[in-house]
C-alpha cells in the first residue's frame, strides 16, 4: 500500500507496538490456557491465536484512525489464481529444504501426520485454523500497517524478526537453532510480503495455506522440539534463497514494465 504523492505517510508506531504487546500478553495467557482447557498441544496450539487478539486489540482501540492497515485482500480486483502462488512457493520451499537437507547431509526425520497421534483429518483442519489465527495479526495485520511506510522487503524483514521472536521458546535450544528459526521467517516474511503485495491477492488464504503447509511439511520433514539445529538451518538457508530469487524477479520485471512504458 502506497500514500499519494505528496501526502505525509501515517504515523504508525503507536499502533504497531499497541499489536506486539497485546499478542505477547494474549500469548501468555494462551499458553497457560493450553492444558487447563484440556486442549491437545499436537493437535493446535492456542497461542496461535495471540496475534488474531493482538490484530482485534488495535482495530478496536484504534476504530476511527488510519494510523493502521487491516487487509484482507489487497486492492480490488479480483484475482483467485493469485491465491495458487503462495501454495506453490511453500511446496517449492518444502523441496529446497529436503534438497539443501540431502546435499548437506543433515538427516530428517521423515514421519507420517498419522505419527503425530490426533486423527488425520482433525490434524489438518485445525493445523489451517492456527494457521489462519496466527496471518490475521501477522499478515492481514501488521505488514500491511507496516506498508504504510516502507516497502514489501522491509516490511517483510520487520515481520520476520517479530515473528520468529514471538516463538520465545526456540532461544532455549541453541544459537545455531536461533539463527536458523531467525532466517526461516525472515525468508518466508519476505517472500509472503512480496507475493501478497499485487492487488487482488488473497492475503488471509493466502498467507494461511502458505503457512499451513510449511507447518505441515515440517511435521513429515522434522521434528522442531527435538532441538537439532540442522533441518531448521536448512529451511532457514532454502527461504532466505527463495525470497532473494523472488525479490530479484520481481524488479527486474518491474524494471522491464518500466522500460515498456517509457518505449510508449
Amino acid at each position: 500500500m502506497t500514500t499519494e504523492a505528496g501526502a505525509r505517510p501515517p504515523a504508525i508506531t503507536l499502533p504497531v507496538v499497541v499489536f506486539v504487546l497485546a499478542t505477547l500478553t494474549f500469548s501468555v495467557g494462551l499458553l497457560a490456557l493450553q492444558e487447563p482447557a484440556g486442549v491437545d498441544q499436537n493437535l493446535i496450539s492456542l497461542v496461535q491465536f495471540g496475534p488474531a487478539l493482538g490484530a482485534a486489540t488495535v482495530a478496536l482501540a484504534f476504530r476511527r484512525s488510519r494510523r493502521w492497515a487491516f487487509r484482507l485482500v489487497t486492492g480490488l480486483r479480483r484475482a483467485p489464481f493469485r491465491g495458487v502462488v503462495p501454495a506453490v512457493a511453500a511446496v517449492v520451499l518444502l523441496a529446497a529444504t529436503a534438497g539443501i537437507a540431502a546435499a548437506a547431509g543433515i538427516p530428517l526425520s521423515v514421519a507420517g501426520l498419522g505419527d503425530v497421534g490426533p486423527p488425520v483429518a482433525a490434524l489438518l483442519v485445525a493445523q489451517f485454523v492456527g494457521a489462519c489465527g496466527e496471518e490475521l495479526g501477522w499478515r492481514c495485520l501488521l505488514q500491511p500497517t507496516l506498508r504504510l511506510r516502507a516497502g514489501p522487503v522491509t516490511t517483510g524483514l520487520t515481520v520476520g524478526l517479530l515473528w520468529g521472536a514471538w516463538h520465545v521458546q526456540v532461544f532455549a535450544l541453541g544459537p545455531l537453532f536461533v539463527a536458523g528459526f531467525l532466517a526461516g521467517t525472515v525468508g518466508m516474511s519476505v517472500l509472503l510480503a512480496v507475493l501478497l503485495d499485487a492487488d487482488g491477492t488473497p492475503v488471509l488464504i493466502g498467507a494461511g495455506i502458505f503457512h499451513f503447509l510449511v507447518n505441515i511439511g515440517l511435521l513429515v520433514l522434522g521434528d522442531e522440539e527435538s532441538g537439532d539445529p540442522g533441518p531448521v538451518l536448512a529451511l532457514g538457508g532454502a527461504a532466505l534463497a527463495l525470497a532473494a530469487l523472488v525479490v530479484l524477479l520481481t524488479r527486474r520485471r518491474s524494471g522491464a514494465a518500466g522500460l515498456e512504458r517509457s518505449a510508449r
